[in-house]
């Protein structure tokens, strides 16, 4: 994609703007789905032999963390919307203008680009707090 299309250095202004609405607000709610997400794909480095191999099942775990997470996103986008667009009593959501409208915004979202940079930064976090604890007790 050529730059002249990102948004704030986002893919575009949906994507920017549910991060920064949405998500950015809520980044410790995230850390805590991402950490829950590892916890889930820990064991399979118990069965795994050899350093190159680890390193393959790492990027593979990382990349279908980021693929669920990117689904638990979605998901929770398109459910924020749903419980925050009033519908008259006997009238189909569907025919809402303004949930209509706002599923349209979000369907502009590269939802896997805002998971990556989750993923990315609560990796940076922890090695960043591991530093930070290693320097402290060396003082």
């Amino acid at each position: 994609m050529r730059d002249n299309y990102k948004y704030n250095g986002w893919t575009n202004y949906a994507t920017w703007r549910i991060n920064l609405e949405l998500i950015d607000i809520n980044q410790d709610y995230w850390f805590s789905v991402i950490d829950n997400l590892k916890k889930d794909y820990e064991n399979a480095d118990a069965f795994v032999d050899g350093d190159d191999i680890k390193k393959m099942f790492s990027i593979r775990r990382k990349s279908e963390i980021i693929n669920e997470l990117m689904d638990n996103i979605k998901n929770d986008i398109e459910d924020t919307i749903l419980n925050s667009t009033n519908t008259k009593k006997g009238h189909d959501i569907h025919d809402n203008f303004a949930y209509n409208y706002a599923l349209a915004f979000v369907s502009d979202v590269n939802y896997y680009e805002i998971a990556e940079a989750l993923v990315d930064g609560h990796d940076i976090g922890k090695m960043f707090f591991k530093y930070k604890l290693e320097r402290t007790s060396e003082e």
